[in-house]
C-alpha cells in the first residue's frame, strides 16, 4: 500500500490536534463561540493508542479482504473501502461506550452532590466534593473529572454557575447532563429541593442504565451468531484456497473471475453492514 494513501487515510479519521500550554487558572479553557457545541467533542476523543490499534486493524482486515477476494496485494486499492467502513464504525463504537461510562460516573457524582448538599455544602462546595471524590475513585484524568474540573475552577475566576453547568452540558452532548442542569438551574431560580431532586434524577438515570443492560444481556448471544456468521464466508474461502487452491484460480486469473469476486465482496459487505445497523438500533 502506497505511505501517502495509508497517511491520509489515516489522518482522515485521526487529525492532530495542536497542543497549547495553558496557565493553571486555565488549563480546562471555556468555549466562547455560540456554535462550540456543534465541534468535535474532544471529551470522547481516541487516545493515541486507540488511535494507533483501530488503524492497525483496519490496515489488517483490509489486507485479509484484498487476498481473500483477489488472491493479490494490488487488491488492497480495491478493499480500501472496508477499512473505512471499519474504522468509523469502530470509532463510533468506542465513543458510544465513553458516553455510557460518562453516564455511570455522573450518576455516582451527582450522588456525591447531593450528599453534600445534605450535610449544608453549598452548591460549590458541592461540586469540589464531587470533583474529590471522583478524581479517587475514577482518577484525575477520567471524564467526569474533566467536567467537574471546569466547574471548581470557573467558579474561582468567577464565572457565573449558570454558565459553567452550561458549558458541562455542551462539553458532555449527553441528555441526562442537560437534565441535570435544568434542575439545577430551575431550583436556584424559583427554589426547591435540590438534594431530593438529584436524587430522582439519580434514580431515573438508574433505571435507564439497568434496562440497556437488561437489552444488552439479552441480545448477547444472538450479536455473537452474528458474528460468527460474519465470518464463516471469508473462512469458507480461505480453507478452499489452502486445502484445493485449484478449485478456486479460475476466479483469480480470470477478469470475470475478479469481476465476480469484487461483485461477491460488495454484497458481503452490503449484508454486514445492514446487520451492523439492525444491531445497534435494538440496542439503542
Amino acid at each position: 500500500m502506497d505511505i501517502r494513501m495509508v497517511k491520509s487515510v489515516y489522518s482522515r479519521f485521526f487529525p492532530i490536534t495542536e497542543k497549547r500550554h495553558v496557565s493553571a487558572g486555565r488549563r480546562t479553557g471555556w468555549c466562547r463561540k455560540k456554535n462550540c457545541g456543534n465541534q468535535a467533542n474532544p471529551l470522547f476523543a481516541l487516545n493515541r493508542k486507540e488511535k494507533v490499534g483501530v488503524f492497525l486493524s483496519g490496515a489488517g482486515i483490509c489486507i485479509v479482504f484484498a487476498f481473500t477476494f483477489f488472491k493479490a496485494f494490488w487488491g488492497v486499492l480495491f478493499t480500501i473501502p472496508v477499512m473505512v467502513f471499519y474504522v468509523k464504525y469502530t470509532v463510533e463504537k468506542i465513543r458510544k461506550k465513553k458516553m455510557h461510562q460518562l453516564q455511570m460516573q455522573f450518576k455516582d457524582a451527582i450522588l456525591t452532590l447531593a450528599s453534600s448538599l445534605r450535610t449544608g455544602y453549598s452548591l460549590s462546595h458541592a461540586f469540589e466534593e464531587a470533583l474529590e471524590i471522583s478524581s479517587v475513585v475514577y482518577g484525575s484524568e477520567s471524564m467526569i473529572v474533566s467536567l467537574l474540573d471546569r466547574v471548581v475552577w470557573g467558579q474561582k475566576l468567577n464565572i457565573s454557575m449558570d454558565q459553567l453547568l452550561e458549558e458541562m452540558a455542551e462539553k458532555s452532548q449527553l441528555e441526562v447532563v442537560r437534565e441535570f442542569v435544568e434542575v439545577v438551574k430551575v431550583v436556584r431560580r424559583y427554589g426547591g429541593n435540590l438534594p431530593d431532586m438529584i436524587q430522582k434524577l439519580a434514580d431515573v438515570m438508574e433505571d435507564r442504565l439497568s434496562v440497556n443492560a437488561e437489552i444488552l444481556s439479552a441480545t448477547t448471544s444472538v450479536r455473537y451468531e452474528a458474528y460468527i456468521m460474519d465470518v464463516i464466508p471469508v473462512a469458507i474461502i480461505w480453507y478452499m484456497n489452502l486445502t484445493g487452491p485449484s478449485f478456486l484460480e479460475i476466479l483469480y486469473t480470470s477478469m470475470a473471475g475478479r469481476l465476480f469476486m469484487g461483485i461477491c465482496m460488495l454484497i458481503y459487505l452490503a449484508v454486514v453492514m445492514w446487520q451492523l445497523h439492525v444491531m445497534e438500533k435494538a440496542i439503542e
